[in-house]
């Protein structure tokens, strides 16, 4: 649980915090120490474990929000859960570009800021067009990040690699790493796409991976199915076949797919 000793390794102006109480409905502001933005990841969905959650207590977090060129404070409140710091997956700056697809792409469109993310649960009419995703299928249910190409992907905890392999199809992933996790007494799989060729070179399956440790570099559009530089990153309760997740799926299984693969900011955080 966050508390107080975990506040003051974040930053030394928590030092003399020891004689603070964190309330119920407190809002507290998370700082970063030297540099390190720390992410962090909520309850803040209804989401399908078996395990039973941690204590409740209503806690606010505020937090950054970004979305197009005026960054703006914003109070971001957990369903009754206390926050756990995660490790980023990729070290995001200040100020990054958060994309709205739900009236298509836009070809003309040159995004201004380096970084970006891609949400999760939108349908992106338009998008789609390659054989793979058979005619019908727009509703997004990973979550991408933006980036530079060769940018350091992580695990965002311990775990072990469950599967990898290039995802070759016009359109797809490309080079594609899947880690097992444990989350909360539940097993838990975590599919990084889109990354680079180099990324597959001396893993195996099985392999022990620490939280925070670098699992690869993004791939560029010759490699990684034809996309702009960025990793897609898909959560699922449910164990994959090989190394692929449908990352879009079709309308009517909006149900089905929102069940079983999760919103990633549970280990995310609230990016958006």
């Amino acid at each position: 649980m966050i508390n107080i000793e975990i506040l003051s390794r974040l930053n030394h102006s928590f030092q003399q915090a020891q004689k603070l109480a964190i309330t119920q409905e407190q809002v507290l502001a998370i700082p970063s120490a030297n540099g390190q933005h720390y992410h962090l990841r909520f309850w803040s969905m209804p989401i399908p474990v078996r395990a039973k959650p941690p204590v409740p207590t209503k806690t606010s977090i505020t937090v950054r929000h970004h979305i197009g060129l005026q960054p703006m404070a914003q109070t971001v409140k957990s369903n009754g859960y206390l926050p756990y710091i995660m490790h980023p997956v990729i070290h995001l700056p200040e100020d990054y570009w958060v994309f709205d697809f739900t009236k298509g792409p836009d070809p003309e469109f040159e995004c201004p800021f380096a970084y970006q993310i891609g949400r999760y649960d939108e349908y992106r009419p338009g998008m789609y067009l390659a054989e793979i995703f058979e005619g019908d299928r727009d509703l997004h249910i990973g979550i991408d990040i933006g980036a530079p190409i060769g940018e350091p992907v992580h695990s965002f905890m311990e775990g072990e690699i469950y599967s990898f392999g290039i995802n070759g199809e016009d359109g797809s992933y490309g080079p594609t790493i899947i880690v097992k996790y444990l989350y909360e007494k539940n097993d838990l799989w975590a599919l990084y796409g889109h990354l680079s060729l180099e990324s597959l070179d001396g893993i195996f399956v099985g392999m022990k991976v620490k939280e925070g440790q670098r699992l690869g570099t993004l791939g560029d559009k010759s490699v990684n199915g034809g996309w702009n530089p960025h990793v897609h990153l898909q959560l699922s309760w449910q164990e994959p076949e090989g190394y692929d997740m449908p990352g879009v799926v079709a309308r009517s299984d909006r149900e089905w797919a929102l069940k079983t693969y999760p919103d990633p900011r549970m280990v995310l955080g609230p990016i958006y």
